[in-house]
């Protein structure tokens, strides 16, 4: 038998269960028979009741987008000289218009180290690609090509890139550029103050040149200048230097 103040105990506990009760329904956490599910129950449903997707209605998922991509990479790879032309257009204007770097990193790949104009064109995209990651690929792709035209751009890029890493892949690619006229860039390398940079351009030079000065600054400073006043630099050219291991 109830005594007074235990039921007035019961009441005010029943009256804020009841109070509970209201609030979570109205704020739509728990189900009624006439209102929509709460958002407890639609969690459920996403992450239980059904596999997790990354599609969205109308919209191409990345995943999708990527290996579309990468089937149009292998299929420009074995293609005839005028279809690999088309795909490559097709590829550098996906590029142009993308506005996620995941997606213009799966174009990038999907090139190869393949020269074209089109392929000049996307190196010269990625140049200027917000992503920095992009602009060290671009870099090494200029490396791995060779030659004045990868030289000369490589360069340019010396004078004018911020990114640390993106300089230091300009230095180790103008180094597998195989021309002498990355002995210039290189040598201006030499006379910034930053050690990184000079041991990355004197590992480079060493490269290009087949010559081993070591580590010395100022040797490979005066072996460059002894190249100019003899005119000598222009017998690199043709000339592949042995490669070093990194």
């Amino acid at each position: 038998m109830f005594t007074g103040k235990n039921y007035r105990g019961h009441k005010y506990w029943a009256r804020l269960v009841y109070l509970l009760l209201g609030l979570l329904i109205s704020a739509g956490i728990l189900e009624t028979g006439c209102s929509r599910p709460g958002p407890f129950v639609k969690i459920h449903r996403l992450f239980v009741g059904k596999k997790w997707t990354d599609e969205v209605e109308g919209v191409v998922p990345p995943s999708k987008k990527i290996e579309e991509i990468r089937q149009l990479g292998r299929q420009m790879a074995s293609a005839s000289s005028d279809r690999r032309s088309v795909i490559a257009q097709q590829l550098l204007a996906m590029y142009q218009a993308e506005e996620d770097p995941n997606l213009r990193w799966a174009i990038f790949q999907a090139f190869g180290d393949g020269r074209s104009p089109q392929a000049y064109a996307l190196v010269e995209l990625a140049l200027a690609d917000p992503d920095p990651d992009l602009r060290v690929a671009a870099c090494r792709r200029l490396g791995r090509w060779g030659g004045p035209e990868a030289a000369e751009r490589l360069s340019r890029v010396l004078s004018t890139e911020k990114s640390a890493a993106v300089r230091i892949a300009a230095i180790r690619a103008l180094g597998d550029s195989r021309h002498p006229h990355a002995i210039a860039a290189l040598a201006a390398v030499l006379e910034e103050r930053d050690p990184a940079f000079q041991f990355e351009a004197m590992v480079a030079l060493k490269k290009l040149t087949g010559q081993d000065l070591g580590l010395n600054a100022e040797k490979w400073r005066q072996y460059v200048r002894s190249l100019w006043a003899m005119g000598e630099e222009a017998t690199l050219a043709g000339r592949e230097a042995p490669s070093t291991s990194r």
